[in-house]
């Protein structure tokens, strides 16, 4: 039993503790992201793909994002360290900064629900009065929202 076996704080090589999620300890948590945001817009109509990583040793559901007010469900199980993208609104231009979203996902093993918070940042186009979304900044820790 090594020293660190004693005190039950040892850690795999991808510094997931061994002991697995630990609630009240968000560094345990898993954690998903959204890595890029990939807008194509016209004047009147947008659809926004984002580029969303598994950044967890294990499988993990991707349950759904809100984004502009819309909610989607993405319904997908994604493999250790994978990264995918999906396309998370299609409507209308925007004429306004909406500035959050909210990716909802949930562990293959435990079972167990996780959010990550996003802050979106735009650009403007003066030509025809729309926000076209730029990139998404990760608010804070990884919460555990059903724990």
């Amino acid at each position: 039993m090594g020293l660190f076996d004693f005190f039950g704080t040892t850690e795999s090589d991808d510094n997931t503790p061994e002991e697995g999620i630990v609630k009240g300890k968000d560094s345990t948590f898993p954690k998903v992201v959204i890595k890029r945001l990939k807008p194509h817009s016209n004047s009147s109509h947008m659809q926004l793909y984002c580029h969303i990583e598994n950044d967890w040793p294990q499988e993990v559901e991707l349950d759904k994002i809100t984004i502009f007010n819309t909610t989607r469900e993405l319904d997908y199980i994604m493999r250790p360290h994978d990264e995918r993208e999906f396309l998370v609104y299609d409507g209308p231009a925007l004429t306004s900064e909406q500035s959050h979203a909210n990716l909802v996902y949930r562990t293959m093993q435990e079972g167990d629900y996780f959010e990550t918070i996003y802050r979106i940042t735009f650009s403007y186009n003066a030509a025809d009065k729309t926000y076209l979304p730029s990139d998404a900044h990760l608010e804070g820790p990884v919460h555990d929202i059903f724990g």
